[in-house]
């Protein structure tokens, strides 16, 4: 999608003898002779600055034109902000919403790196940050070398010794941890499912998993015996943000990724999968659609002022933009430093040609498939 038109013309009837007319319903001025076109040449398009909100919570746009992951990744980069990050579960809610009844899509989750030794611990509530526990928090000879045979132990389990060891996330374990945010307080269950089973339920009926030493040891407080290990929030992956976020929010549906799928997709039941990046898809930005700002010069025939013509020419261009299914949030001219008005001066340079208008046309749109929810 361009917003820079190659030539956009006004033309005006070449007769001189017509009584005033009303120029955009604004006010009636007399029409200057002999004027019979402007032309509008946009010189050229640039990317207009960015300004982060210190809000967590993201805006997202869903973009109905498939593309590999790499195309979203660099349209997002260019119109809004980046490919769609995901920081808690209200910024979930938000982008389950923006691509509602829609194909899989893209998201900014992708694998940072295919070297083991770069995976990372984090707890599953990402409000949480790791922390390198106190000596006697883990299992002897845990957590598994990254390098080791047993490198595909990604997930944590607090044992019956209220030890930390990681084992592989699709086991099912005796029972698991969760927290609730809103009674600040701690449950166990007892039944059978793997890790990511046990995030989706801690997620759905509290507020996630148990997260860090702190609600580790209410856990331990409220159930001092226990016959089975449990799942906690605990895991590890080499998986990042498209925007250099840190955010460990993660909702997986599956348990490991094939080593050809390195890129995350909204899937149709609101959770993320591992996909092959080379496949088209739509795709989720955040961020607030970027303003384009076109520098146009105005080249007029004759001698006339240019207040006259300045809110015909923004209606016009306002109905050839909408013409092109755009929608038009912001449009308006802004005067440069050498854009004079004066008679006297746009009388001296008449007479050297015809006078030239440097201006500033501020052009917000988006196109109306697009649907943006908070």
């Amino acid at each position: 999608m361009s917003l820079a038109l190659a030539t956009w013309v006004v033309k005006y009837p070449s007769h001189t003898s017509s009584p005033p007319f009303t120029v955009g319903n604004t006010r009636e001025v007399e029409r200057p002779a002999p004027l019979k076109e402007l032309s509008f040449r946009p010189q050229a398009a640039h990317r207009g600055q960015l300004c982060l909100s210190v809000c967590q919570d993201h805006k997202y746009t869903f973009i109905s034109e498939p593309k590999s992951w790499t195309e979203a990744q660099q349209f997002c980069r260019t119109y809004y902000t980046d490919l769609a990050t995901v920081n808690h579960m209200s910024d979930l809610q938000a982008l389950r919403a923006a691509a509602v009844g829609q194909p899989d899509a893209w998201i900014g989750l992708y694998l940072t790196s295919e070297n083991q030794v770069d995976r990372k611990f984090y707890w599953s509530q990402p409000d949480i940050p790791y922390e390198t526990p106190p000596a006697g928090t883990w299992w002897l000879g845990r957590p598994a070398s990254k390098n080791s045979l047993d490198a595909l132990s990604h997930c944590g389990v607090l044992t019956t010794k209220n030890l930390w060891y990681d084992t592989t996330c699709p086991e099912p374990e005796g029972g698991f941890a969760c927290y609730n945010k809103t009674s600040n307080d701690v449950f166990k269950s007892g039944l059978y499912k793997s890790w990511l089973g046990a995030q989706l339920y801690c997620r759905t009926y509290h507020t996630d998993l148990l997260s860090g030493l702190t609600q580790q040891k209410m856990y331990e407080a409220k159930y001092p015996t226990r016959t089975y290990s449990h799942w906690t929030g605990l895991f590890r992956d080499n998986w990042g943000w498209s925007d250099g976020s840190t955010s460990s929010f993660r909702n997986m549906k599956t348990e490991v990724s094939p080593q050809t799928k390195k890129c995350a997709a909204l899937t149709s039941d609101g959770r993320w999968d591992h996909v092959d990046c080379g496949l088209q898809k739509p795709f989720v930005c955040h961020g607030d659609f970027k303003t384009q700002t076109t520098t146009a010069q105005i080249a007029l025939s004759s001698a006339v002022d240019p207040n006259a013509f300045e809110s015909l020419i923004l209606k016009q261009l306002y109905e050839h933009l909408t013409a092109m299914n755009l929608t038009i949030y912001n449009l308006k001219w802004k005067r440069g430093k050498d854009a004079r008005f004066s008679k006297n001066k746009r009388l001296q340079s008449n007479r050297r040609g015809p006078s030239r208008l440097n201006l500033h046309l501020n052009v917000q749109a988006i196109t109306s498939g697009h649907r943006i929810f908070v």
